[in-house]
């Protein structure tokens, strides 16, 4: 074999493996690929209610966690790189814990965080990525409410003041600058926007709302929330919490199964119909369907 012989062979060697890492390192499993739009979520179907995770272009989709207790309320870190869910353990005294995974389903961490516990609405990232905060309810009579801080390195959680005789009604979101914690609270028969903040020393804001209307989420930009009426079907709109303004979803938008939720950049709504839609608020462009999948899809939750 010549010399020039063996060097082609040489080459086309180094190439041929060069291709296979980058194929590879352009796919998930089940077909992902990394750098996908990806919507994760938990459907209704699954026997066993894992997070499951969806190429939305592809259509693509697997499942994520295979826990031995029910699994909810995904949430993406900003940069989209992690998700971190909540997991129910029945047989062991109604455990909560909080896992974190990477997009390929691998097991980052794992956070036990009290026995006997309801959740309160969803997790929701730091800014800095750094820690998580979501609110509890212990499963008995008058039980004790809980909104908790956990630090995600040193797994240490810190359970912040919450307003006297305030129910906790929403997931929990950080501010912007992440010095404070925005919910939506309850107390003597009202609602209430309400701001707590990471130091003890600084008082809350509590902005009263109007009790026209059923509160369900906040937008992350805090400057809106998705509500609905008492009727049923339910009819959703929105308030614009600075003008008090309401507006009824855009004119085409699919009725919604299940409660709506917004897209991470605050812009988009998640609706839960024949499958996922994301529907602009201000009917900029046409309901776009995500995903499409029998069953309705719980908690609903796109890659930033």
């Amino acid at each position: 074999m010549s010399q020039i012989t063996r060097l082609i062979l040489f080459f086309a060697f180094i190439l041929t493996c060069v291709s296979a890492v980058l194929i590879t390192g352009a796919k998930l499993m089940g077909g992902l690929r990394a750098h996908a739009e990806l919507l994760a979520f938990v459907p209704q179907y699954y026997p066993e209610q894992a997070i499951m995770l969806a190429d939305v272009i592809t259509g693509a989709a697997v499942i994520l966690t295979h826990d031995d207790g029910p699994a909810f309320h995904p949430s993406w870190s900003a940069d989209g790189s992690l998700i971190a869910y909540m997991v129910q353990y029945p047989l062991h005294n109604y455990a909560l814990w909080i896992v974190v995974i990477d997009v390929t389903g691998r097991e980052v961490d794992r956070f036990y965080i009290a026995p006997n516990m309801l959740t309160i609405g969803g997790i929701d990232w730091s800014p800095d990525a750094r820690q998580l905060v979501f609110s509890t309810e212990t499963m008995v009579s008058g039980g004790v409410r809980h909104l908790y801080v956990l630090d995600i390195e040193s797994g240490a959680k810190r359970d912040l003041n919450i307003p006297v005789g305030h129910f906790l009604r929403s997931t929990p979101l950080w501010t912007p600058d992440g010095s404070a914690i925005t919910l939506l609270t309850s107390a003597g028969g009202l609602m209430y926007l309400t701001t707590i903040p990471l130091d003890p020393v600084l008082p809350f804001t509590i902005q009263q709302l109007t009790n026209r209307h059923v509160y369900i989420a906040l937008s992350p930009r805090l400057d809106r929330v998705i509500v609905s009426d008492n009727g049923t079907p339910k009819v959703f709109g929105i308030v614009d919490l600075v003008t008090g303004d309401y507006a009824p979803f855009p004119d085409g938008a699919p009725p919604s199964i299940v409660s709506p939720a917004w897209s991470p950049d605050g812009d988009g709504l998640l609706i839960v119909s024949d499958g996922v839609y994301l529907v602009s608020p201000e009917n900029t462009y046409p309901p776009r369907r995500l995903i499409a999948l029998p069953g309705a899809e719980f908690d609903p939750a796109l890659r930033p």
